[in-house]
């Protein structure tokens, strides 16, 4: 049952939204708001941007309840950091700039902060795939949807037996698991090459072919609903406590009954200035596709010993991964990109490397893996939704019904106040 099935459904009643965020939490968001009988605006810099709501992995992971930091990874960092085809990197600015963001994330790599993690994770992502059905059928888009499962790859038992932890949680969670040697890897994938012997494999998952689809279907609809889709910088908040509050853009002031924020990376600096302190930093992010591959695959695949989520989407296959903690204002560094490509041909000899395009963008990330969602304290219309790191794409359909649902029933559920910016107080 969904969190919110058993409750009556409220109406807002031609109130006023304004959503900031055109990726794919805000879209859905704003299409919940509509749904609920909201007036709705959404403001981006620009709805044709290609950012992680277009360059995501495209994976619908509802078994995906661990969180970033992991057993063990504390002993792991120098390694990572050592290697630079690597999954992890932090640069210097990023050094400098998330230190404390840092500690406070390798704190949460230990079993109890991971078991906490992993119960909060797990109340949001258990009807991923449930809520993205039945958005996808109401704007006519199921065969954006691809429900073949997610294989995880291993080189060997002995790497997987590493993983241990990861899936005996998951299973304690229960998420589906079956744990495979090379014969059955072949009978999912027969294209897998000789590198990787031992597999995990998750037959509840599933897949989105083409996330900015995706979200240029969902503004269709929006559009079509009457929501206005306004290109502006917003710059600044006013949150006058006896008035309404208002997105102050760069064109003009969105004033509105309430104001969500679904600005990922974007989203601690605009509240930081009135005392609300959200430890959110950026994780980027990479992909490499390939139009022509000469690889066929039915599912997400994982290179579990490398973090890589390979993705046959319907423009090509996508190699995405890889996290680099630095400034938000640094330049990309595409090498990350490309040393995906020798990663997937460890995987895939025989995989046709050119042509290929890269991409990079930012994924908002806090230090236990929980996004910050519900009412604001230093506003009662203001409402937060964002953070939802490397799993934007599988939350955005629940996050933004549960976010939709708290503003028309103008209560907090208790698993929206466990998520609240309180816990960093």
């Amino acid at each position: 049952m969904s969190p919110s099935s058993n409750r009556e459904t409220p109406c807002l009643g031609g109130r006023s939204v304004a959503v900031l965020g055109g990726g794919i939490v805000g879209l859905c968001t704003a299409y919940h708001l509509v749904r609920l009988g909201a007036r709705v605006t959404v403001v981006d810099r620009s709805f044709e941007a290609h950012g992680a709501s277009w360059g995501n992995a495209g994976s619908i992971s509802p078994g995906s309840v661990l969180p970033v930091a992991y057993k063990g990874m504390i002993r792991d960092v120098p390694r990572m950091l050592l290697d630079p085809t690597g999954p992890l990197r932090v640069t210097a600015s990023g050094l400098g700039s998330h230190a404390a963001w840092l500690a406070s994330f390798l704190r949460h790599a230990t079993p109890a902060q991971i078991r906490r993690s992993a119960d909060g994770i797990a109340a949001l992502v258990r009807e991923a795939m449930t809520r993205h059905v039945a958005l996808l059928d109401a704007i006519d888009s199921r065969d954006l949807l691809r429900a073949t499962g997610q294989l995880h790859l291993y080189p060997d038992r002995a790497a997987v037996e590493r993983d241990r932890f990861g899936w005996t949680l998951r299973r304690e969670f229960g998420v589906a698991v079956e744990e495979i040697g090379r014969e059955e890897i072949l009978a999912l994938e027969p294209a897998v090459g000789p590198a990787y012997t031992a597999g995990v494999f998750l037959p509840e998952q599933g897949m989105i072919v083409d996330p900015g689809e995706y979200s240029g279907r969902l503004r269709a609809v929006l559009r079509q609903s009457g929501v206005r889709l306004v290109e502006d910088d917003v710059r600044d908040l006013d949150l006058a406590r006896d008035g309404a509050p208002a997105l102050v853009g760069e064109a003009e002031r969105h004033g509105a009954d309430d104001v969500v924020l679904c600005g990922g990376s974007w989203s601690a600096d605009l509240v930081r200035r009135f005392g609300c302190r959200i430890p959110l930093a950026n994780q980027r992010g990479f992909h490499v596709q390939f139009p022509d591959s000469g690889v066929s695959l039915e599912r997400v695949v994982v290179l579990a010993d490398r973090k890589v989520f390979v993705t046959p989407m319907s423009n090509g296959l996508r190699a995405a991964g890889t996290v680099e903690v630095t400034r938000i204002d640094s330049a990309a560094d595409m090498r990350r990109a490309d040393a995906l490509v020798g990663h997937v041909q460890t995987a895939w000899p025989q995989l046709k490397a050119a042509p290929r395009s890269t991409w990079s963008g930012e994924r908002p990330c806090l230090p236990d893996s929980l996004p910050v969602m519900g009412r604001s304290p230093v506003h009662p219309r203001l409402w937060f939704n964002f953070g939802h790191g490397h799993l934007g794409l599988t939350l955005s359909a629940v996050a933004g019904e549960e976010i939709a649902r708290a503003l028309a029933e103008g209560v907090t559920s208790p698993m929206l106040r466990a998520l609240g910016p309180e816990r960093f107080a």
